[in-house]
């Protein structure tokens, strides 16, 4: 794990707001697999479909929004890195409630899967929260 934080502290030393492609990749790969799931393993799953693809909707346009943040933010970069990390915390707040209310049809790889998805965005947000903080160094 180490490793891997330190090749993203190095990346995006040299440019922060590469933070929003980071993101923006994270939330592509969470919705082709949400709807992989949803329209191929429901089953494996154990959530209705319908959730699955609502889920989907909400990071299709976290990938939209964030890859617009990476294009249009410039220096105002911050502002928007703050809107990416509340973004984040409600995903994995919503995520969570699924989870718990749906705990009994909700299947073991279900729940890893949910909880991984959860782990490695909350990851992704202390980072965000680094690199927020450190926003005077590239201003």
């Amino acid at each position: 794990m180490s490793v891997l934080r330190g090749i993203l502290q190095k990346i995006h030393t040299s440019n922060p707001r590469i933070i929003f492609v980071t993101d923006a990749a994270g939330a592509l790969l969470s919705t082709i697999l949400l709807v992989v799931l949803a329209l191929g393993f429901p089953q494996y799953i154990g959530l209705p479909q319908t959730l699955l693809l609502n889920l989907a909707t909400l990071t299709t346009a976290y990938t939209l929004y964030s890859a617009g943040c990476y294009v249009f933010s410039g220096s105002q970069w911050p502002g928007f890195l703050v809107g990416i990390i509340i973004a984040n915390c409600l995903y994995c707040a919503v995520t969570l409630l699924s989870v718990y209310l749906h705990g009994n049809t909700i299947t073991p790889f279900g729940l890893f899967y949910f909880m991984g998805e959860v782990a490695i965005i909350l990851l992704l947000v202390l980072f965000e929260i680094q690199v927020w903080r450190t926003r005077r160094l590239y201003l």
